[in-house]
């Protein structure tokens, strides 16, 4: 039996080499600078909260400093040094972090490896911001163009832009289905604008480990699901905020707008203009509107209401119940409900919520004949 034993412990140890994946990864920081360099840096590894595997602190001497991580790609490791920091996935290879004049860090390891793919991402993202925005000062300062002209130009840059970062989030995701870089993938692809069929099939394609671990994945899943449930022309979802329920007003008749809205939120205090046209100009007969708060402390909701003018219906207290069940990830989130309850459209904004509203509804209320 013992025999047996120590020939299962020397395949398997046999088996890791083969492999070429250490369970420690190594870190080398060095500072070009030692003697006005940080003297101690923080390290930690993990989900940003209590289930850090590592959250510790190593002195550097003379600049320099080496330390072991356990090898776990389904984690991050963020290295602090005096305000600045870098991160990467501890793949069981070398980190080798640069403290450079300035203060900043910057991090290498193996060309093509896991933690390689993680900081090429982080370059690739910064990348892309800078050339947004270098072209934006650029455009800017152009006598030649109108402001109109500014805009047109950095929107189609942006447009641009935002496909590289989903068409790059994909790929993460495909590529690394079993280590941490695909979070890096699924937030540009959300950032993205990637549509919700390739982001599940993106999500599905996830090992069960790393889905367990970053649990993000799979209520991303339930939110595109409950878009789809709630989808326009799909019927709508009824809740309850406390005996409140959304089909006291919607389904009853009436071209219902319903506006999902918190007081902390600039964007949808900005909208209230345009909520308040849509109700003065169709309120009747044909059309109604509800304002539902959410994410949100009911007193502030009230204040809000009253202090911008708030004069129609009003849900508060919804915090994510509403939100869940829509799959809103973002507010403001208007939505035009048919007579019977239809979701007619989503997302409405601007002039598009009386542009919308016209089309079945005559001002003062009458139906479109």
């Amino acid at each position: 039996m013992k025999t047996k034993f120590l020939m299962i412990l020397a395949a398997a140890a046999l088996a890791a080499a083969c492999s070429g994946v250490s369970d420690k990864t190594r870190v080398k920081i060095s500072a070009l600078d030692p003697a006005n360099a940080a003297t101690e840096v923080s390290v930690k590894m993990g989900l940003a909260d209590s289930s850090y595997a590592v959250d510790t602190t190593y002195a550097l001497t003379d600049g320099k400093l080496q330390f072991t991580l356990p090898t776990k790609t389904l984690e991050r490791v963020v290295v602090k040094a005096g305000g600045k920091s870098v991160e990467f996935v501890p793949d069981g290879g070398l980190i080798s972090i640069v403290i450079d004049s300035t203060g900043n860090l910057e991090a290498k390891a193996k060309a093509g490896s896991i933690a390689d793919r993680a900081l090429q991402t982080i370059k690739f993202e910064k990348d892309l911001s800078d050339s947004l925005m270098a072209y934006y000062n650029s455009v800017s300062e152009d006598s030649s163009l109108s402001k109109d002209e500014v805009d047109a130009k950095v929107n189609d840059y942006y447009d641009q832009m935002t496909k590289k970062l989903a068409d790059n989030g994909l790929k993460l995701m495909k590529e690394n289905p079993d280590n941490f870089v695909a979070t890096y993938g699924f937030s540009e692809a959300q950032e993205g604008g990637v549509s919700d069929s390739l982001l599940a099939e993106a999500i599905k394609g996830l090992s069960p480990e790393l889905r367990a671990r970053w649990t993000g994945f799979d209520r991303a899943l339930g939110r595109i699901e409950a878009r789809q449930n709630t989808a326009e022309g799909k019927m709508f979802t009824d809740f309850d905020i406390e005996g409140h329920k959304l089909s006291d007003y919607v389904g009853k008749g009436k071209y219902t707008l319903v506006d999902f809205w918190a007081s902390w939120c600039g964007p949808c205090k900005r909208e209230i203009p345009y909520l308040k046209k849509a109700y003065d100009t169709y309120r009747g007969e044909a059309f109604d509107q509800l304002s539902v708060a959410v994410w949100d402390q009911p007193q502030a909701s009230l204040d809000t209401a009253a202090a911008y003018g708030i004069n129609w219906n009003h849900i508060i207290n919804g915090q994510a119940v509403p939100t869940d069940l829509y799959g809103i990830e973002g507010i403001p989130h208007i939505i035009l409900f048919g007579p019977d309850g239809t979701i007619l459209k989503r997302d409405l904004r601007g002039d598009d919520i009386s542009a919308e509203i016209a089309k079945y509804v005559q001002p003062g209320g009458k139906l479109v004949k």
